[in-house]
């Protein structure tokens, strides 16, 4: 009996050393298997971790086939039963390790000696079973936070935000990959750093002084601008807050690259100084137009801006065009008051005094300080008008008169015996019918000297001879 007790203390010490000396909870069932398995009657053990569903999966043994180890991950009754049939064990105990009344790992010992256990070494291996807890669950607990650490690392490393962690006198501990990519330094090269030294030499005291600030709660951000390693400065905010790192005080500090955004605020106020320049050269020339220019509202037509040629043309004040609705300016019917849009009309408008005059009208839609209005451009036609009835009158006048005239033009081809001229169509004419049918000539009869004297000189007195 004695030498059984020793042989138990023995087993209870080795085991409690090799839990000491444990790295990780698979490493302490390691050790439960390793120490059970030397047990007299034990010919199969192992050690199993719970999983999803209540499901095992061995973790170490001693004594079980490649085959059964192969199996992965199965409920316990499926694990019993592969131990029963497959490995052909007869005795089978289990014996269960908490944490926090829930089953985190068990441990199966078989015999194929024995049809059930002595109660002497089932009190035994309920011993060492329960000298696995403490460690197994401080073990997975560290397991546990490393995980998560690494779980943390990974999520703060794909972040797009430079974080930082520093000691509590401002040295750096952690830089992630956006950090360092930004800043252009590699990990070596800022671990134990004063994270000052990122900071341009004549702003670190206000570096220092508004990271106080923040943690007193007095201050919430710093816009102090980041230095490069090439020495170029990165303008952005970080925020400080305290935590915990690796067991100890620690600032997390979070800094976001302002660059973009800067540079798409600066492209901003440039858009909107050019827009307010176009806006204001194309006021410019709404008031200094010399046809009369109108801002119409295309609900309710009302007048919204006028030039000084329209408050010229029309003959009300600029208060009174935009008081009016626009139809108020036109002598036709609302619906035919202006044209279409894009479109040029002319149409008869009347001024204050109550004169009409002719006036061509343009309209076009436009979008005005996020507003959509309705551009009309006037002009007086009037003496236009008049001129061209004029210059319409004269042309008839011409065209009548150019109709009464005739003339002759051209060779005319004349019988060299008859004196006939033939016309366009062939036709051989007499001279004074030919001449009459293409002027306005009219003939009279007489006869010359030569011809009276000729035909009818026996009648005529004898004239006297020259040079007689």
């Amino acid at each position: 009996m004695a030498s059984d007790m020793f042989e138990i203390l023995r087993m209870e010490r080795d085991l409690a050393l090799a839990l000491a000396s444990a790295r990780t909870s698979a490493d302490a069932i390691e050790a439960l298997v390793r120490c059970v398995g030397s047990m007299a009657g034990v010919d199969a053990c192992a050690g199993f971790v719970t999983c999803a569903d209540d499901a095992l999966k061995i973790v170490a043994h001693r004594g079980l086939s490649k085959d059964l180890v192969a199996k992965g991950v199965l409920p316990l009754s499926a694990w019993s039963e592969l131990w029963v049939h497959d490995e052909g064990l007869r005795a089978l105990a289990t014996f269960a390790v908490h944490r926090n009344e829930h089953v985190t790992a068990l441990l199966a010992v078989g015999s194929r000696q024995l049809d059930e256990w002595p109660a002497d070494t089932t009190s035994t291996l309920l011993a060492v079973t329960a000298l696995v807890e403490g460690p197994l669950g401080r073990l997975d607990t560290a397991e546990r936070v490393a995980q998560n650490e690494a779980n943390l690392r990974r999520l703060v490393d794909a972040l797009s935000d430079c974080v930082s962690v520093l000691d509590e006198t401002g040295h750096v501990e952690y830089f992630n990959e956006a950090g360092l990519r930004l800043l252009g330094y590699g990990l070596d090269e800022l671990l134990g750093t004063s994270a000052l030294a990122l900071h341009a030499p004549d702003r670190r005291t206000e570096v220092a002084a508004i990271v106080t600030n923040i943690l007193q709660g007095t201050a919430s951000v710093s816009t102090v601008p980041l230095v490069t390693k090439q020495g170029d400065e990165v303008p952005c905010e970080s925020r400080v807050t305290r935590g915990e790192w690796n067991g100890h005080p620690a600032l997390f500090v979070v800094t976001r690259d302002l660059t973009e955004r800067l540079q798409a605020k600066a492209a901003l106020s440039a858009t909107e100084q050019e827009l307010r320049q176009t806006e204001e050269r194309h006021r410019q020339l709404f008031v200094r137009a010399s046809d009369a220019m109108l801002v119409v509202d295309p609900v309710t037509n009302r007048i919204l801006e006028a030039n000084d040629a329209a408050v010229h043309l029309y003959g009300y004040s600029l208060d009174q065009l935009c008081e009016l609705p626009v139809t108020h300016l036109s002598t036709a019917s609302t619906e035919n008051a202006f044209p279409t849009t894009g479109s040029a009309a002319t149409a008869y408008h009347q001024r204050q005094d109550g004169t009409i005059f002719a006036a061509e009208v343009t309209l076009s839609t436009v979008s005005l300080r996020g507003r959509t209005v309705v551009f009309q451009a006037i002009r007086d036609v009037s003496d236009r008008i008049r001129a061209q009835a004029a210059l319409e009158l004269r042309n008839r006048d011409l065209e009548e008169a150019l109709a009464t005239i005739k003339t002759l033009r051209g060779l005319l081809p004349i019988c060299s015996h008859c004196k006939k001229i033939r016309d366009d169509h062939g036709y051989w004419q007499g001279v004074e019918e030919y001449v009459m049918a293409h002027s306005s000539a009219a003939f009279s009869h007489g006869i010359c000297p030569d011809c009276a004297s000729r035909y009818y000189g026996d009648l005529l007195p004898q004239r006297p001879q020259r040079g007689g």
